[in-house]
């Protein structure tokens, strides 16, 4: 029995466009810790590899252009998550909202105006 219940705003699976699941993906890899070993061995491989006499010498020019575009390519990839992660939790606590305020019995019709859920109980009498 699955006593989990999935949110009706939230959307996942195949409900994804290729770029949602894309930058799901990525921002899932960038922040794991297999992520920043690979990371760290890369760098260390090539600084011995190019230290003196490789293809891209010292100052690692070549590097330092690969790290900048991945960087902006990164910047790009998380801001595109967090505004998925954004509207999935304005969704979730739109949605807690309404069946707060259903539950609390509180509508229009019943006060009069549109109270916001934080004054439940406040000053009615």
């Amino acid at each position: 029995m699955n006593l989990r219940r999935r949110h009706p705003g939230v959307r996942t699976g195949a409900e994804l466009t290729t770029g949602e699941r894309t930058a799901d993906y990525v921002r899932n890899g960038m922040g794991s810790w297999p992520f920043v070993f690979v990371f760290l061995a890369t760098m260390a491989i090539w600084a011995m590899y190019n230290g003196s006499d490789g293809f891209d010498p010292y100052p690692f020019i070549l590097l330092n252009l690969f790290l900048s575009m991945i960087a902006g390519l990164q910047g790009a990839i998380l801001l595109i998550s967090a505004k998925r992660a954004d509207s999935i939790s304005s969704e979730v606590a739109g949605a807690h909202l309404v069946e707060h305020r259903e539950a609390a019995g509180i509508d229009r019709g019943q006060h009069g105006t549109d109270r916001d859920c934080c004054t439940l109980g406040v000053g009615d009498a």
